[in-house]
């Protein structure tokens, strides 16, 4: 059986959950008894994945699904430039969206830092992730992966 982990980082790429992490671990630890619980800094820019979870990929702006031959282009360029730069030209509308605001089904992202909670005994209910933003004093996504 493979491990579910939750991985929340911040809503917008340049957020920053660093200086309220232990405090937001040790309230996800309580409410969401996960088997692992962990903090990690990139130091940079990373994409963050849903790993077998991801099933397609739509423009945010016309539904339009996306191609995975265009996106691991759009990625590739991203990456050559440590994703300082997301925006990219659609092929779909031909009108510009971050990559981290296409809809990816199921959910990803791009972050500096993010928390990891592996195999949590309760899942994380919208008011404990509303508490978890107010503790770590910023919007966030939940991005649910299988491995």
């Amino acid at each position: 059986m493979s491990d579910c982990i939750y991985k929340i980082i911040p809503e917008s790429p340049n957020g920053d959950i660093s200086a309220n992490a232990d405090k937001a671990i040790a309230y996800l630890k309580r409410k969401t008894k996960p088997e692992d619980i962990t903090f990690t800094d990139h130091g940079k820019t990373a994409f963050i994945d849903c790993g077998e979870n991801l099933a397609s990929i739509s423009c945010p702006l016309c539904d339009a699904e996306l191609s995975f031959d265009w996106w691991g282009n759009a990625m590739n360029e991203a990456f050559e430039n440590g994703f300082s730069e997301l925006s990219r030209t659609l092929p779909c509308c031909n009108r510009e969206c971050s990559l981290n605001d296409l809809k990816y089904d199921f959910p990803c992202g791009f972050a500096k830092n993010e928390i990891t909670l592996t195999n949590p005994k309760k899942e994380p209910t919208d008011k404990i992730i509303a508490k978890a933003e107010t503790i770590l004093k910023e919007k966030i996504k939940i991005i649910i992966c299988r491995y």
